[in-house]
């Protein structure tokens, strides 16, 4: 289904997958952000690592994807572990 667009604070964070075929790992948006906004603003809807400016150190492919929390993580970012 569907998640609305609340601001409640169980809202779990959303997600953003960078585009470099030899990265790929999922980083945190903040609670106040929109991945399809994120997306939206990045050159031809492609989002990487250097573009988070929000969380400088992971803003690079090079930094370890984060621990992900266990509340709030979408499935789909789970079976992407090794």
């Amino acid at each position: 289904g569907k998640k609305r667009n609340t601001t409640s604070a169980k809202e779990p964070y959303e997600w953003i997958r960078c585009c470099n075929p030899s990265c790929g790992k999922w980083r945190a948006l903040l609670r106040s952000m929109d991945a399809a906004s994120v997306i939206d603003a990045a050159k031809n809807g492609e989002w990487y690592c250097v573009l988070n400016t929000w969380d400088e150190k992971t803003a690079s492919c090079a930094a370890p994807q984060e621990n992900l929390p266990a509340i709030g993580c979408p499935q789909w970012v789970m079976k992407n572990e090794n």
